[in-house]
């Protein structure tokens, strides 16, 4: 298995995942998807070539990623100024 990224729903109905390790991109069938899987979660996927054959919410990577994330923000929102000047 290997982590991938819901990325979002493309026009003609299919999800788009980014696998992790490899850095591709695979169209899956929402159908085969499990329920509850939202663009921003993070799925553990078994894959057959480009073909997703088992998929599973990966519940403990989105929390952390989404941890992750909101730290960062944190972090940037807090810097009192920019050291580049403001256009008028």
């Amino acid at each position: 298995m290997v982590n991938a990224y819901f990325d979002r729903v493309a026009s003609n109905g299919q999800a788009v995942l980014l696998i992790e390790e490899t850095n591709q991109t695979v169209h899956a069938t929402i159908s085969s998807l499990p329920t509850g899987a939202k663009p921003g979660h993070w799925l553990s996927v078994t894959l057959d070539g480009q073909q997703v054959t088992n998929a599973s919410l990966n519940q403990a990577k989105t929390e952390q990623m989404s941890s992750d994330v909101n730290e960062q923000l944190s972090r940037l929102k807090s810097r009192k100024s920019s050291r580049f000047k403001r256009r008028s």
